[in-house]
């Protein structure tokens, strides 16, 4: 948004709010943020698309039902004909947000000559402060279950996040138990009990040892690597990048597992505990992130942490079955200010969000959760 607009609409308004918190630099600390990081903010980066918006969903084809013709033949056997359907369909819902900062032109610093400057430094606070809300809510959304049935039937429809695609089994076992998540039906319109080539992979882990979560994610790791004989032209192949995410306890617990597993260490005591200031370590070649919504039951300023999950959770994730699609021209639309009729003085900037989260081969993930 232009200063001009900032200068025409506000006026000479908040100088006494520039010069709170104006640092000798221009800059100023943000501890309004809720979390240490953002891996949301990750996701936007390296896996935002694109998509039409011409309708209130989009879907997901599978070629779901197999069947075989392979028949064992001899001199004029006569053939035995077969033919099923196999296509089936997911569907997936646009998840629609807004927000928005204010101003009321009466605001301190009315009159007091303050530069264009001061006025667009005041407001970019403001837009600062919606930029990392949006990010915060974002980040709670992609780490936590929304309320059933979340099609715009009952209530507005919400990002359907990592444990809504990638679901938790009490099973020990690593397997295929990845059902139905919570009081859901389906996922994404189509059964797992139905279709169980749908669910992903679980298994549940007592110790962080070489014989338990070790061996257990080592073994998940081998049962997720579909690899097909031969693809066809019209067939999507997952590429194995393979990323694991968790809340920060296993991934304390596990470089416990490292550091005491390795005698030389040599003079940097930490090696294994990964690099400053990335916040990654190596599990069979495959990164381990850890990320901060999923560490904390509460947030810095005492209030509930929706994310948090006491299970504490280690997801193996294969980036390639994902997708994460904002309508195009719909992704963070920042419009341009108005000025309200009532209250007269305030000058409102909004920003518009529509998008999802989804993964197309959810056999291809997994998740281990503390037994």
């Amino acid at each position: 948004m232009s200063q001009a607009i900032y200068n025409q609409n506000v006026a000479d308004a908040v100088l006494a709010f520039h010069k709170t918190y104006l640092t000798d630099k221009n800059k100023i600390w943000n501890l309004g943020r809720d979390f240490r990081n953002y891996y949301f903010g990750k996701l936007e980066t390296e896996r935002m698309k694109t998509r039409s918006k011409d309708g209130k969903s989009f879907h997901i084809p599978y070629l779901m039902n197999g069947y075989s013709n392979v028949q064992l033949d001899s001199f004029f056997n006569p053939d035995s004909l077969n033919r099923q359907d196999l296509g089936e369909e997911a569907t997936v819902y646009w998840s629609m947000q807004k927000t928005h900062f204010a101003v009321d032109r009466r605001e301190p610093g009315w009159g007091s000559n303050a530069s264009p400057s001061m006025i667009y430094n005041y407001l970019e606070l403001q837009s600062v402060n919606m930029m990392d809300k949006f990010y915060d809510a974002n980040e709670r959304f992609i780490w936590t279950l929304p309320t059933d049935p979340n099609d715009g039937a009952a209530g507005q429809v919400a990002p359907w996040g990592i444990p809504y695609w990638v679901v938790q089994s009490s099973t020990a076992a690593v397997g295929p138990n990845g059902g139905n998540p919570g009081s859901y039906t389906n996922v994404a319109g189509l059964s797992r009990t139905t279709y169980p080539k749908l669910r992903n992979y679980t298994a549940t882990s007592a110790a962080m040892s070489h014989a338990d979560f070790v061996k257990k994610a080592s073994e998940m790791i081998d049962m997720m690597l579909w690899k097909p004989a031969r693809t066809s032209s019209m067939e999507q192949a997952a590429n194995y990048r393979f990323e694991m995410v968790s809340g920060y306890q296993p991934f304390q617990q596990y470089q416990d597992l490292v550091t005491a597993s390795n005698d030389n260490l040599g003079f940097d005591m930490g090696k294994y505990r990964g690099d400053v200031p990335y916040g990654t370590q190596i599990f069979r070649g495959v990164v381990w992130s850890w990320t901060d919504a999923l560490t904390s039951a509460t947030l810095p300023d005492g209030t509930t942490n929706a994310a948090f999950d006491s299970k504490h959770p280690v997801y193996l994730l294969d980036w390639s079955t994902w997708e994460l699609v904002g309508a195009d021209g719909w992704y963070k639309k920042i419009n341009e200010p108005i000025t309200l009729d009532n209250p007269h003085n305030t000058v409102v900037v909004n920003m518009d969000t529509i998008y999802n989260l989804f993964c197309h081969n959810p056999r291809a993930n997994g998740v281990i959760r503390t037994a």
